[in-house]
């Protein structure tokens, strides 16, 4: 299939803010709309689109490929857009990814917890974290803010030993 349509590029785009969130298509509108429901203009938000989200960072023992590879996007974005200081993690309702992880709870019981390692990854960023929760039987979402858990949740010493994983921000 040939793609005809033509799409004009941002012209020297300043990312300030990360959106992290997982990449089930059933949100998709949510997601194409929410830079704009933050108030941000095109060029101004960076979106990463993972399976399961920020997920695999709250069990990075667990988890550790996955949380790792997570992780390493995150950090990519970090130096690629220089100019964002804000990021906001989002986990959603019946992600099909979640009982991939080992110990599974829910995205909204673990979602502080990977706020805990993206918080040891960035700490100077502001870090969010978002909810998204399904109502009116599954046919609309809306956004449940949650706290970064009290517990800290650090990278593990493997991933300094073998990567130049985190550095200087």
């Amino acid at each position: 299939m040939k793609i005809s349509a033509v799409f004009p590029v941002i012209q020297d785009p300043k990312a300030e803010v990360l959106l992290v969130h997982c990449l089930d298509p059933h949100f998709e509108k949510a997601w194409t709309g929410l830079p704009q429901a933050l108030g941000l203009e095109p060029g101004e938000s960076a979106t990463i689109s993972i399976a399961g989200g920020p997920l695999p960072l709250a069990y990075p023992e667990n988890c550790r490929s996955r949380a790792k590879q997570t992780a390493q996007q995150l950090l990519f974005a970090r130096d690629k857009f220089s100019n964002a200081k804000r990021c906001i993690l989002f986990t959603h309702d019946n992600c099909a990814y979640y009982c991939t992880i080992p110990q599974h709870r829910t995205g909204r019981e673990d979602l502080p917890l990977a706020g805990s390692l993206a918080k040891s990854l960035f700490p100077h960023w502001e870090i969010e974290l978002q909810h998204v929760t399904l109502f009116d039987h599954g046919r609309q979402i809306r956004f449940d803010e949650i706290a970064i858990s009290e517990k800290i949740i650090r990278p593990p010493t493997h991933w300094f030993k073998y990567h130049k994983l985190v550095h200087a921000s």
